[in-house]
């Protein structure tokens, strides 16, 4: 288990999706920075080390599946990638599982489900 608190990278391109999961992260003991775009994730995981991202699926400039290959291929292309998308669908999960995704959490977030992400990708113990 780490023994700080886990950063992770919420990308999401909704203000009001992004603000709800940083929200939810904060309160169960997560350091959060937070995106709107795959190319912002994309640049911030090259130079920042995280204990999990969080990404949409659905992005404005490039798709959530482009930006985790891209992760993937950079520095820090170990960290658990965790798809956030609306459409709980087979062909959605095997596409982000293609594209090196770790896990998949389907929106609305619920603070159970995102707690219980971060205890598995991240290693780390969180409020309850």
């Amino acid at each position: 288990m780490a023994d700080h608190a886990p950063s992770v990278l919420v990308v999401e391109d909704n203000p009001v999706g992004r603000i709800v999961a940083v929200r939810m992260l904060e309160r169960i003991g997560c350091a959060v920075r937070a995106v709107s775009s795959g190319a912002e994730a994309v640049a911030c995981a090259a130079v920042e080390r995280f204990d999990l991202i969080l990404m949409d699926c659905r992005l404005p400039d490039m798709d959530g599946t482009e930006a985790a290959r891209a992760i993937r291929g950079g520095p820090h292309g170990e960290v658990p990638i965790v798809a956030l998308t609306a459409a709980d669908e087979q062909q959605v999960r095997e596409r982000c599982a293609a594209a090196g995704m770790s896990g998949f959490l389907v929106k609305p977030l619920d603070i159970s489900s995102l707690s219980a992400a971060v205890a598995r990708w991240a290693s780390a113990e969180v409020a309850p």
